[in-house]
């Protein structure tokens, strides 16, 4: 019961980091086309940010797979 909730939330975390890691470059553009201050490092600061923790919800994953087997 336990592993089974702990499976759907981190591929609950893994589809919702994709989805961020998607929508910050197609916010960036929209910004930029609306004729927004835009703040570069602001968007890079999040995609790097997005990307270790997408990095660490693949390592807990395949950890919890490898203590399943």
């Amino acid at each position: 019961m336990k592993s089974k909730f702990v499976y759907k939330l981190l591929v609950l975390a893994k589809y919702l980091y994709i989805l961020i890691c998607i929508s910050i470059p197609i916010v960036f553009i929209y910004e930029s086309y609306q004729g927004d201050d835009v703040d570069f490092m602001i968007y890079i600061r999040a995609f790097i940010i997005f990307s270790i923790l997408g990095v660490l919800a693949q390592y807990s994953m395949s950890n919890f797979f490898g203590k399943e087997k």
